[in-house]
């Protein structure tokens, strides 16, 4: 990511933000993505920025991040973590949560081992990213790509893939003329429409199976905020 934004004539800062940690926050991780939201605006807004590259990844991180920085409305350019691996147990493909959490049940019932429900565990997360299924961690960021906030193929790409590499070089890249051409989020998705909405809706719908309405919904107000900006 450095290097490409340095390729396009910039100089990269790294700074932090708000981390929603999904297995170690109680109750859940979606009650603080407003604040993490809120954490992301106002670092943008406090600090001598041209742009923005927002690094995401779960259903909670993407959509904050992304909401935060359409209130500011700088040149904005999202990239995922990419998903994880998928799991492996004994021959065969498990998802991130949906076959452990039929597994719990299964413990519960007395149905398998504690032994053989850390090793289905220790398959399932076997690389680093977000969650493999295609749930809400996949329809955010899929979200993501279809509003030409990151680059073709950065929903799908594995987080362990040389060409996440490739992808965050060239996103940083992109991120450098955006802001060079100071071309704000306003500026890039005025022109959205009920047709365009519809057509990502569909396209997002095409790559995924499951309806996450929640991170639409949201993924969506980042966009009307710029709207409501917009001269």
């Amino acid at each position: 990511m450095r290097d490409g934004v340095l390729e396009a004539g910039g100089y990269p800062v790294e700074f932090p933000v708000s981390s929603l940690g999904e297995v170690t926050m109680r109750p859940t991780a979606m009650l603080y993505r407003n604040l993490a939201a809120m954490d992301v605006e106002e670092a943008l807004r406090a600090h001598p920025l041209d742009g923005a590259v927002l690094l995401m990844g779960c259903d909670k991180t993407t959509p904050a991040l992304v909401i935060g920085a359409a209130s500011v409305d700088l040149p904005t350019i999202g990239v995922s973590g990419g998903p994880q691996l998928r799991g492996i147990y004994r021959g065969q493909i498990i998802g991130s949560g949906t076959n452990i959490i039929s597994m719990s049940e299964q413990l519960r019932a007395g149905e398998v081992t504690l032994e053989e429900f850390h090793a289905a565990e220790a398959g399932m997360n076997r690389s680093a990213g977000r969650c493999v299924t295609m749930g809400t961690a996949s329809t955010a960021a899929s979200l993501v790509e279809a509003m030409g906030l990151g680059l073709p193929q950065n929903a799908a790409i594995p987080a362990t893939d040389a060409r996440r590499n490739l992808l965050a070089r060239m996103s940083g890249a992109w991120a450098g003329d955006l802001a060079q051409a100071s071309l704000v989020s306003s500026t890039r998705f005025i022109e959205l429409n009920a047709a365009v909405w519809s057509n990502n809706t569909v396209r997002v719908m095409a790559r995924i199976i499951s309806c996450a309405t929640f991170d639409l919904a949201a993924a969506t107000l980042s966009v009307g905020v710029v709207k409501r900006r917009a001269p």
